[in-house]
């Protein structure tokens, strides 16, 4: 794929960059290799090694690489402390100016590769209008982008004159078949939930996404970093693209689910007691619910209702007559979702996501609210963003719906932790209340 092979030329590059920074500034061994691992750490978070730029600009990658110096700074104290390095502000200096010198010999190599030809991604566009038909004349008439235009999509009544290679339905399998590196989306007649719908359907793990933003004529400010002749390109993450980081956050549920159990058994023993001695039934409460991608699993939960033969089809209410007394104040203080835990071990679910839902709601409201369906892109969750805005329980089914995309489009490690601290605080705080 070109954007692979862009993002290798850019590693190499980078890494003889950082290596002669080090050199420069190296005064023995070890302190030279943390520095050379600074040095490449600092452009692999940029993440240009996956995703290339389309419009080559050394100077604007500068205020990116100084925004994240704070990793080489961190590097570098850490390599003064443990090995006695000297002064390290001129080498924080010194690799800044390397790194951006790589930068204009790695763009240099890539423009030169692009006019050949040698690298070219194969590019469909996405709506016949007004910025599609410049997007494809620009790119026709420069080979500096590095995007080689097969077609446009849209619905047929749309395009007179253009190569069209399908409706708007067609997208997938115009992409499968022309074997389409990039698409890039603009706006025109189709109806947003429409592009929506595709977008979030497309096949393939490395097709990248791009989308003109809308109402672009009166500025973006940093909210794009690409461009084709002044006409922004925002990079759509797909969940694919953040295969490594899903595999980090898979690796945390699994460390941080087994410490909470641990700390956790004491609780575990008295809820699992409590519910014994007061109401007749299991312990333990287990459901069929669907998680991600469509796959059933059975949650685990201390029993709150008395048992009863309806619940895969009954929908629960603040006041429901079912509960017991101790299950009230189970719910109510979200001890009966601890078992939840060892499903996360498992595999079924990870802490933070949308909430799974059972097979019979799950097909009741994919046919009532668009994108509910979506919602099973992600692992289900324990807890989530639509649960801290207080979407819990009998609430909204379209709200959550939009929250949970949410999450799940502009997903990062990042928001989990945030997600998981403000579930703690808001748990702390109907507890005092």
């Amino acid at each position: 794929m070109s954007a692979r092979r862009e993002g290798r030329i850019i590693f190499g590059v980078d890494v003889v960059s950082g290596g002669a920074a080090a050199l420069a500034v190296g005064t023995s061994l070890a302190p030279t290799l943390a520095r050379i691992g600074c040095a490449t750490a600092l452009l692999a978070w940029c993440g240009d090694y996956r995703r290339p730029r389309v419009a080559l600009s050394a100077m604007r990658e500068l205020p990116r690489l100084v925004s994240r110096l704070g990793v080489v700074i961190a590097g570098m104290a850490v390599a003064a402390a443990v090995w006695g390095a000297a002064d390290e502000s001129r080498g924080v200096v010194v690799a800044s100016g390397f790194l951006l010198l790589g930068r204009f010999v790695s763009f240099g190599v890539l423009r030169r590769l692009r006019r050949r030809g040698v690298i070219s991604s194969a590019t469909l566009v996405v709506g016949a209008g007004t910025v599609g038909r410049d997007l494809m004349k620009h790119l026709a008439g420069s080979a500096d982008y590095g995007m080689r235009v097969l077609g446009v999509v849209d619905d047929p009544e749309e395009v007179h004159d253009l190569q069209l290679l399908g409706g708007l339905e067609d997208l997938s399998a115009v992409v499968c078949r022309t074997r389409a590196e990039r698409v890039l989306v603009t706006f025109g007649v189709t109806r947003d939930w429409r592009l929506i719908e595709v977008i979030r359907n497309l096949p393939g793990a490395n097709l990248e996404v791009l989308v003109v933003p809308r109402l672009f004529e009166i500025g973006t400010g940093e909210y794009t970093a690409d461009d084709v002749e002044g006409i922004p390109l925002v990079w759509i993450p797909r969940r694919s693209a953040r295969a490594v980081s899903w595999r980090v956050k898979r690796g945390v549920d699994v460390v941080l689910a087994a410490v909470l159990l641990v700390l956790a058994a004491p609780a575990l023993v008295l809820c699992a007691v409590a519910v014994r001695a007061t109401s007749r039934g299991p312990v333990l409460f287990r459901q069929e619910r669907i998680g991600q991608d469509g796959r059933s699993f059975t949650l685990l939960k201390f029993r709150s209702m008395r048992p009863n033969g309806d619940s895969a089809t009954l929908w629960s209410v603040r006041d429901d007559h079912r509960l017991t007394t101790v299950g009230r104040w189970l719910r109510r203080t979200n001890l009966d979702e601890l078992p939840q835990l060892y499903n996360i071990l498992r595999g079924d679910m990870s802490l933070v996501g949308p909430r799974p839902e059972r097979p019979y709601f799950v097909e009741r409201f994919s046919r009532t609210f668009p994108g509910y369906g979506h919602r099973h892109r992600s692992p289900a969750g324990l807890t989530g963003w639509a649960q801290i805005h207080g979407l819990r329980g009998d609430t909204s089914i379209e709200e959550r719906v939009r929250f949970d995309n949410y999450y799940i489009d502009n997903w990062s490690l990042w928001s989990d932790v945030t997600i998981l601290v403000r579930t703690i605080r808001a748990i702390s705080r109907r507890d005092r209340a």
